[in-house]
C-alpha cells in the first residue's frame, strides 16, 4: 500500500513526546519535575547559566517564568518559608541579570502572594489560577517546538503538519 504521509525519523517522534509530557507537568504544576526534563532535553529552551553555550536572553525569560509558577505552586501549597527561601535563592538573583525593570516588575506581581493568608482572594490572586499554568505551558511548548524546528518555522506549522507525519524505521 503506498502511504502519502509525510515521514519522520523515530528519533524526531519521540523527540516530539517530550514536549507533551513537560506541559502534562506544568498544567498539573509539577514545575521543579518540568523545569528538570526540559533541561535534560531542551537545555537551550531554560538555560540561564551566564555564559554558558546554551543560555540566550529567551532560555533565561523561560527559566525565569517556570521558576516564578514554581514560587507560586509552593504558595499554593501554604509552604511560606519555603517559598521565602525559594524567593530569596531563586528569583532575586533575576534582578541581577540585564535592566534593572526586566525581571524586577514580574517579580513585583507574584511575590506579594506570600503577604497573603488567602493569597488565592489576594488582589494578585490571578497567578493562582489555572490559565497561568495553561499559558505558562503554552509558552515553554512553543519554545521548545521552535527549538526542534531550528526556528525556521513557526510552531503552528509543525502542529499543523504533525498529523500527516508517520515514523520509519
Amino acid at each position: 500500500m503506498f502511504n502519502t504521509k509525510r515521514s519522520l525519523s523515530k528519533h524526531t517522534f519521540f523527540r516530539l513526546t517530550n514536549p507533551i509530557e513537560i506541559r502534562e507537568l506544568i498544567i498539573s504544576g509539577d514545575i521543579p519535575s518540568a523545569l528538570s526534563l526540559c533541561q535534560k532535553k531542551f537545555p537551550r529552551v531554560v538555560s540561564s547559566a551566564v555564559g554558558h553555550e546554551s543560555t540566550t536572553p529567551q532560555s533565561i525569560e523561560m527559566c525565569f517564568k517556570l521558576h516564578c509558577q514554581q514560587f507560586v505552586e509552593i504558595v499554593r501549597k501554604g509552604e511560606t518559608t519555603e517559598a521565602l527561601s525559594f524567593a530569596q535563592e531563586v528569583l532575586r538573583p533575576y534582578t541581577e541579570i540585564g535592566d534593572e525593570d526586566t525581571y524586577a516588575s514580574a517579580l513585583r506581581g507574584v511575590i506579594p502572594l506570600i503577604a497573603y493568608p488567602e493569597p488565592e482572594t489576594s488582589p494578585v490572586g490571578s497567578h493562582l489560577s489555572q490559565t497561568c499554568r495553561d499559558k505558562l505551558a503554552d509558552d515553554v511548548n512553543s519554545a521548545i517546538l521552535c527549538e526542534l524546528l531550528g526556528n525556521e518555522s513557526s510552531p503552528n506549522m509543525l502542529l499543523l503538519e504533525y498529523s500527516g507525519y508517520q515514523t520509519i524505521d
